[in-house]
């Protein structure tokens, strides 16, 4: 079961663009099976919530205040468990992978 840090109430300053640039992209370069520094996206109205996992062991996520800033219900969160994490950065690098091919010239 995942727990969020800091409690879920407890607003977190809020996060230009560049610096979560640099928390996606150290995401993006995780080694495959790890966990820690991954940086989470769940749809929520009109855009996503974003969320950083801060420990594997029990598994921990903290609130992004980036963009609109939105949250996901915790228990939601509490929901999640590593798999869960590991299918989403999966589903991620396959996206990345796909999108980052070069074009063929026509």
């Amino acid at each position: 079961m995942a727990r969020i840090e800091p409690p879920h109430a407890s607003p977190t300053p809020y996060m230009e663009r560049e610096e979560f640039s640099h928390l996606q992209s150290a995401s993006d370069a995780l080694p495959e099976g790890d966990v820690v520094g991954a940086v989470l996206s769940f749809p929520a109205a009109d855009s996503y919530a974003y969320y950083l996992v801060t420990a594997d062991e029990p598994l921990t996520l903290r609130h992004l205040n980036y963009c609109d800033g939105w949250t996901i219900p915790a228990p939601y969160v509490r929901g999640l468990e590593r798999e869960d994490v590991l299918q989403m950065l999966e589903h991620r690098r396959r996206l990345l992978s796909f999108t980052r091919r070069p074009r063929s010239a026509t």
